[in-house]
């Protein structure tokens, strides 16, 4: 068995590789929470919940 100091350089980026490989859904997850929820949270207010205030100050304009 042949042994030079590349070894050490694979293994570690091997194991960096695993681990990006494992952490990422998790950080795509946590971005996803803060960047689309609450947009779509916003969106649904706004479309569902605030429609009758919009409708009644458009009544109270006349």
């Amino acid at each position: 068995m042949i042994r030079s100091k590349n070894n050490n350089y694979i293994l570690l980026s091997t194991f960096g590789i695993v681990l990006a490989c494992l952490t990422l859904p998790f950080v795509i997850g946590l971005f996803s929470l803060f960047f689309i929820f609450p947009p779509l949270l916003l969106l649904f207010l706004n479309m569902f919940v605030l429609k009758d205030n919009q409708s009644n100050k458009k009544g109270d304009l006349k």
